[in-house]
């Protein structure tokens, strides 16, 4: 969540945000947890840059055919717009040879909410598995493997939706293939079960993101359930991250998929309201825009919303709760809900005033 969402104001805007403060205020152990976790992830991620930096250099330099690694990578995931031509492989190769210059890159793209949120939960998830003799592979292997995994949604967004980096697209088409290489390796030391499971959370991924390209070409004219099938870019990459957090219990980590799922299901439409509330405009394809489309109008389109994001924030506590009682890291996932639920409120509220924009440029779709 970015600053102002954090803040002693903004937290005491929302009850969610005000049981937080209160959490904090009496060093519950939920709190507690969420701080040691977090503060780990910030070191984490500073080490972390380093190894994902020297990790993707290598293979950037080892490989003698870029054009079949381009071409390879754009039919895996579905997307012709990743693969870049031969002069820009030219071009990206150096501006890239300098290894300064793709720390620079890896830099920008893990400093996104989502790896940063992620993060502190599936160390705390490896944790409660571990505890439970679930837990396979290395910690660090296995939870960075799945957040660089995670982490390629970054550049493959910024591509689709040429909103941001524009200067850095093209290298990060470059880049892309050998990302997901290196997500695989470190994912693969947990045995071949875990990666088969990453395997499969991928492609289903890539088939949600595909949609969502389609989706964003004639917005006005998707349907409920293409909508649905393209939320598998946030339910099958954080929902099988959460499985492969413990590999070693079937039980376990199926509450850990559906848990993860649904709550990034959650996140994911608080995040397209905050996109919309910074751009004054209903974001390009998501859940607001879809149901405003339906409703005739943005605030009923925001209500519906809500209760599509209450829907999937049940689903997830269901899964914390299917649980056994002792589970370790139970307080840590309770204070992670709560954080969502300020996240997802708190941008409800700042929409609000924002519906007659909102209206504005619906109607402008409309007449397109």
């Amino acid at each position: 969540m970015c600053a102002n969402v954090t803040s002693t104001g903004a937290l005491l805007s929302t009850p969610p945000g005000r049981r937080i403060l209160w959490q904090g205020i009496t060093r519950s152990k939920g709190y507690s947890l969420f701080r040691q976790y977090s503060k780990e992830a910030e070191s984490q991620l500073a080490s972390l840059a380093g190894r994902y930096t020297d990790a993707v250099y290598a293979r950037i330099k080892a490989d003698h055919s870029p054009s079949e690694t381009q071409k390879q990578f754009a039919l895996e995931v579905r997307t012709p717009s990743m693969e870049l031509g031969a002069e820009g492989i030219r071009l990206a190769q150096s501006r890239l040879a300098d290894a300064k210059q793709v720390r620079l890159r890896i830099e920008r793209l893990l400093d996104s909410k989502f790896v940063k949120m992620t993060l502190p939960v599936l160390n705390a998830l490896y944790d409660s598995a571990a505890s439970c003799g679930a837990a396979v592979g290395s910690r660090q292997e296995i939870v960075e493997g799945h957040i660089i995994a995670i982490d390629l949604s970054e550049p493959m967004d910024r591509i689709i939706d040429c909103d941001e980096d524009l200067e850095y697209l093209d290298d990060y088409r470059f880049m892309n293939p050998y990302i997901l290489e290196v997500a695989r390796s470190m994912i693969s030391s947990g045995g071949r079960d875990v990666l088969a499971s990453f395997e499969s959370g991928f492609a289903d991924a890539q088939r949600g993101q595909s949609l969502d390209e389609k989706i964003q070409a004639a917005p006005a004219g998707a349907t409920e359930s293409e909508m649905a099938e393209s939320y598998k870019k946030y339910r099958a990459v954080m929902g099988t991250a959460g499985r492969n957090m413990a590999a070693g219990s079937r039980g376990l980590g199926d509450a850990f998929y559906d848990g993860m799922a649904h709550a990034a299901e959650c996140v994911g439409c608080g995040n397209e309201i905050e996109d919309s509330v910074s751009r004054r405009a209903l974001k390009v394809p998501s859940w607001p825009l879809y149901e405003a489309l339906r409703a005739g109008n943005a605030r009923d389109g925001l209500d519906a919303t809500r209760r599509r994001e209450m829907s999937y924030m049940a689903g997830a506590r269901r899964a914390l709760e299917s649980l056994p009682p002792r589970t370790a890291n139970i307080e840590f996932l309770e204070f992670l809900f709560l954080t969502i639920d300020h996240y997802n409120t708190f941008w409800h509220r700042m929409a609000r005033p924002m519906i007659g924009d909102f209206d504005a440029s619906l109607q402008e779709m409309l007449r397109k």
